[in-house]
C-alpha cells in the first residue's frame, strides 16, 4: 500500500473512466504525457491504413443501345448498368435522363449527354445518380424485340407463336431462362391488337376499310401467294346488308368442274356473326337449296 499512488477523485467523476490512469499488465501507470504519445501513434497508424486502402471510384464512360419495351424504341445503358431515356437532341448532342425520371416514386436527378454519331459511344454525366444501378438482363431485350417484330408480321398467325418462340430462343440462348413463352405470346397479342384497324360502325364502313391498302391482309387469303378473298359489299335495294367473300383463284381453278354443277347447297356454317358492325347481325339462316 505504501508504494501505490492514490488518486483522489471527486465523487461525481468516479464513474468516468477517462479520468482514470491507463494500467497495463505490468501494473505500470503511465503518465499523462505517455498516454498522449500512444494515442498520437495509434492515430498515425490508422491514417496510414486509410491511405493504403484508396476507394475505387467507377465512372460512367461508355454506353450501348438496347431495344426498349415499345417496338423500335431504344434505351441507353452505360458501362455501370444505369439506364437512360432520350430527352431531346440538339445539334450533334443527345441529352439523356435517368430512367427514374419516368417514375413517380423514385426520382433521380441524373442526366447525361452522348454524341449523335452512333459510332461514338462515349457518355458524359451531368448530375450523378443517387441510387445503385438496377440488375438487368441485357440479352432479354433483343430476344423480345425479335419475337415482337416477327409476331406482328401479317404472314405470321397465332398458331405459329410456339414455333416462333422455339426458333428464337435457339438464337438467343442466354435470354431464354428469363423470357418465357407466355410472356412472348401475351406481348405479341397486345402488339397485334394495337395494329388492328378501327372498328367499323356499319357494313358500308367495313367494305371501305377492307378496300384500303393498309388493311389488305384482312382482305386476302392465307395461301401462298395470297389472293383477294373479300370481293364487295352485298347491296339489296340500295342498302348494304352484308359482305361477299370468295376465293376467285379457287373458282377459276375448278371452273370446268363448276360449269357442270346443276344443284348447289349453301350451308350456314357459322351460327354467330360479329357484334360489330351492328347491322351485320341479321338473320343468316342460309340452309337452303337453289
Amino acid at each position: 500500500m505504501d508504494n501505490e499512488e492514490v488518486f483522489a477523485l471527486p465523487d461525481h467523476l468516479v464513474d468516468h473512466d477517462y479520468f482514470l490512469p491507463v494500467v497495463y499488465e505490468d501494473d505500470h501507470i503511465l503518465r499523462e504525457e505517455e498516454v498522449e504519445e500512444l494515442v498520437e501513434e495509434e492515430e498515425v497508424e490508422e491514417l496510414d491504413e486509410e491511405e493504403e486502402e484508396e476507394p475505387i471510384v467507377r465512372v460512367s464512360e461508355t454506353y450501348r443501345l438496347i431495344p426498349g419495351v415499345h417496338n423500335r424504341s431504344r434505351i441507353y445503358v452505360d458501362n455501370l448498368g444505369f439506364k437512360y431515356y432520350k430527352r431531346e437532341t440538339k445539334g450533334q448532342r443527345v441529352y439523356l435522363v435517368c430512367e427514374r425520371q419516368k417514375q413517380r416514386n423514385q426520382y433521380c436527378p441524373s442526366t447525361a449527354t452522348v454524341s449523335a454519331n452512333l459510332n461514338d459511344n462515349r457518355i458524359r454525366l451531368g448530375f450523378y445518380h443517387d441510387h445503385p444501378p438496377r440488375v438487368i438482363d441485357l440479352n432479354v431485350p433483343f430476344l423480345r424485340e425479335t419475337i415482337g417484330e416477327i409476331g406482328i408480321d401479317p404472314a405470321v398467325t397465332t398458331s405459329f407463336m410456339r414455333t416462333l418462340y422455339n426458333n428464337e430462343i435457339i438464337n438467343h440462348p442466354e435470354a431464354a431462362p428469363n423470357y418465357t413463352f407466355i410472356q412472348a405470346q401475351e406481348r405479341v397479342k397486345k402488339m397485334r391488337r394495337r395494329r388492328f384497324p378501327a372498328q367499323p360502325l356499319d357494313i358500308g364502313q367495313l367494305a371501305v376499310a377492307l378496300n384500303e391498302a393498309r388493311n389488305a391482309i384482312y382482305a386476302l387469303t392465307v395461301q401462298n401467294p395470297p389472293s383477294r378473298f373479300f370481293q364487295q359489299a352485298l347491296v339489296v335495294n340500295g342498302r348494304s346488308v352484308g359482305v361477299i367473300f370468295a376465293n376467285m383463284d379457287a373458282v377459276n381453278k375448278y371452273r370446268e368442274e363448276l360449269a357442270t354443277v346443276t344443284l348447289v347447297g349453301i350451308d350456314g356454317t357459322f351460327k354467330t356473326v360479329p357484334r360489330v358492325p351492328a347491322d351485320l347481325n341479321l338473320n343468316l339462316n342460309l340452309n337452303h337449296s337453289i
